[in-house]
């Protein structure tokens, strides 16, 4: 292997690592704000990766807790099934794990809590990875772009550069001691600072049926204008027809605000993206529509649905949700709470769907 030193393949091999796919005869960034702005980008890429783990993870989890519970109710554990039903109810609402001593959590929800917090822990941990490495590569750019500014007597330009320099080892250091930056007033930006990452987000889309779906995320993605997703016209003209002659379903994945939500939407439905928030008294802990074989959770979907304190659908639900096993019977099973108390309930399809 030949290791190249000359500051121009140094530089290029920045770049290069800092963007994916950047053309190999790309030419190096030839000021401080095209090097700030590759850092820039390249950090908002490393925040949308962590963003992404932990909303799959959220997701994960509560899926978990559902199948956890319907295994403690088959085995007749009541203590366990309860203490699943109150975790899902609290993780809905609060978004974080809870701090209940271990020796009151029976031990396969504390397993699950455990395995959660883990795979949280860990993808912190990539995230830092890539962001130390990334800022160590920055610097690195930074110093061989401000030896050639000084050689070439741009003095002033070769200042600034070691100003930003100091800014970045100060940040580094300060984040590594884990403490926040004090406020401060920082110089001049050559360029506007990077935007904060948006509020909403698109995680993963799928659309079809169960075993034949296909990943439109790159297409929904582009979609999104001003935070908001707004579907209509038909989708298998969007994104072509993995499934003729059957509903399928748009399930799209997103994250507002940190927190992962689940949409699961029949063709020709005509919505918006995000759901608004709500403050209804009645509150739909787990929605689930298909059959023992396949099934959508559709409780993102259906809590969204809930107008005035009451959820009300009429007409074919493979209409509403999609059709997860086309052909077979159908049903939507809820479980709610309302005015403190938590029901159940079960709908055929086709049955009009009315709680409280």
């Amino acid at each position: 292997m030949r290791i190249v030193n000359s500051p121009k393949s140094v530089l290029a091999l920045f770049v290069m690592a800092a963007i994916p796919f950047v053309d190999a005869n790309a030419e190096s960034p030839q000021t401080l704000a095209g090097f700030r702005s590759i850092y820039q980008q390249q950090s908002a890429a490393i925040l949308e990766t962590y963003t992404s783990a932990c909303c799959t993870a959220t997701s994960d989890y509560r899926n978990a807790l559902v199948t956890l519970e319907d295994d403690l109710k088959k085995a007749g554990d009541l203590n366990g099934v309860l203490a699943c039903q109150r975790e899902r109810g609290r993780f809905d609402t609060e978004g974080t794990v809870t701090t209940t001593p271990p020796e009151l959590m029976p031990t396969p929800v504390l397993a699950l809590q455990t395995r959660y917090n883990n795979v949280l822990a860990a993808a912190g941990k990539r995230r830092d990875a890539a962001a130390a490495d990334l800022t160590r590569r920055y610097l690195f750019a930074l110093e061989e772009h401000k030896r050639e500014l000084t050689r070439a007597d741009r003095l002033q330009e070769a200042i600034a550069v070691d100003e930003e320099m100091k800014r970045i080892e100060f940040l580094s250091a300060v984040s590594a001691a884990g403490k926040p930056p004090p406020v401060t007033p920082s110089p001049a930006p050559v360029n506007p600072p990077p935007a904060a990452p948006p509020a909403f987000s698109i995680v993963k889309a799928t659309y079809g049926i169960p075993g034949q779906m296909i990943d439109v995320t790159g297409k929904i993605r582009k979609m999104v204008k001003d935070d908001v997703l707004d579907l209509r016209g038909r989708f298998d003209h969007l994104f072509g027809d993995p499934s003729p002659g059957n509903y399928k379903s748009l399930i799209v994945t997103y994250a507002l605000d940190g927190k992962a939500k689940t949409a699961v939407l029949s063709d020709y439905v005509v919505r918006q993206l995000p759901f608004p928030e709500q403050t209804s008294e009645l509150t739909i802990i787990e929605a689930v529509y298909g059959t023992k074989k396949a099934s959508f959770d559709v409780t993102d979907t259906v809590q969204s649905m809930v107008d005035n304190n009451k959820l009300t659908i009429q007409g074919d639900l493979y209409k509403v949700f999609g059709d997860p096993l086309p052909g077979a019977k159908k049903t939507l099973k809820l479980r709610y709470r309302a005015k403190q108390l938590t029901k159940n309930a079960t709908f055929d399809d086709g049955e009009p769907v009315s709680i409280p």
